[in-house]
């Protein structure tokens, strides 16, 4: 790219030829899933808040496979100068945490934290099993499937910890490359469950070919206020999806601060706060890179933790 030459120049951090200059090229936002899921619809919210708020060029790159490795190696391959920024999930931070990615946990540092997405567990229309109830129950007696993006990932160990804490049999993880292919085949009826966001099942959702059963959040969303929290359920299991942007730590510290003071207005645009609003995500959900930080590390060793009983580690 044309200011490669220049993005590539050593830069004293806090140089007024930094602030000036950053950012020089297109920002590339790395995103590990396939079209249509929640990572790919912040991603493009973002893009748009960046685009109408600052002015930058920003560009949405997809870089799948290992449950977010891929992307990881990618953003090593790139110079460390805040024009690379991982879309970062909890899929990925449990992928790091078992060791099959080539970050680790301290080479990361957090430009903002984008959603906190309720996560649900749905059945396609179909499907015999009417309440939370009818398929817990259920469960205990068949090993029910259940679609999600990665295996070793958040929603993974999230449907471990649900069968565990419900005594049912383990879950059988089927991998699908998005939310949004989750929802396709649970309409299908390739599936007995699958583990997705409102904004990735929302058109099926309001057609009434899927069907929310569970809510992993603190509270029941208002988007779906009758659909219970595992906890309404008598399990004491809250575990949304983390989103956030993410950057080397190697960036310079006066071009992570101008992504982050950035990216705070990107996410106070209109057009990304109506997108946390029609998706039922919480609006408090964007904070601060500090914020995201300290959620990734905690999300990192609780990971750890599931995936060792797991026998993922």
């Amino acid at each position: 790219m044309a200011g490669a030459a220049v993005a590539a120049t050593p830069l004293m951090p806090g140089s007024a030829f930094a602030q000036a200059g950053f950012p020089s090229e297109t920002i590339e936002l790395l995103v590990h899933a396939g079209a249509g899921g929640g990572t790919d619809l912040t991603a493009h919210a973002l893009i748009n808040g960046g685009r109408s708020e600052l002015g930058w060029q920003m560009a949405l790159v997809r870089k799948t496979g290992a449950g977010g490795a891929v992307s990881h190696d990618y953003a090593l391959s790139r110079p460390a100068d805040g024009h690379t920024v991982i879309v970062l999930t909890s899929s990925q931070i449990s992928i790091i945490a078992r060791g099959k990615s080539p970050l680790k946990i301290d080479d990361i540092a957090g430009v903002g934290r984008g959603t906190v997405d309720p996560i649900y567990l749905m059945v396609g229309a179909k499907s015999p099993y009417k309440t939370a109830q009818e398929f817990l129950e259920a469960g205990k007696k068949k090993s029910m499937s259940v679609g999600l993006v990665s295996i070793g990932g958040g929603d993974h160990i999230t449907t471990f910890l649900l069968a565990k804490m419900a005594d049912m049999q383990p879950m059988q993880a089927v991998p699908i490359s998005s939310g949004g292919e989750v929802a396709i085949n649970l309409v299908g009826g390739n599936l007995d469950s699958g583990m997705i966001g409102i904004s990735e099942a929302d058109a099926q959702i309001r057609s009434n070919v899927v069907r929310p059963l569970i809510n992993f959040s603190e509270n029941r969303s208002p988007e779906l206020p009758d659909v219970p929290t595992a906890r309404e359920l008598g399990i004491d299991l809250v575990r949304p999806t983390l989103r956030g942007f993410a950057v080397l730590k190697k960036t310079p510290p006066d071009r992570l601060q101008i992504l982050r003071d950035g990216f705070a207005k990107a996410m106070a645009a209109q057009s990304y706060q109506e997108y946390l609003k029609s998706s039922g995500i919480p609006l408090d959900s964007a904070a601060s890179g500090e914020v995201f930080e300290q959620s990734i590390r905690r999300e990192h060793d609780e990971a750890k933790l599931a995936l060792t009983e797991l026998g993922l580690m």
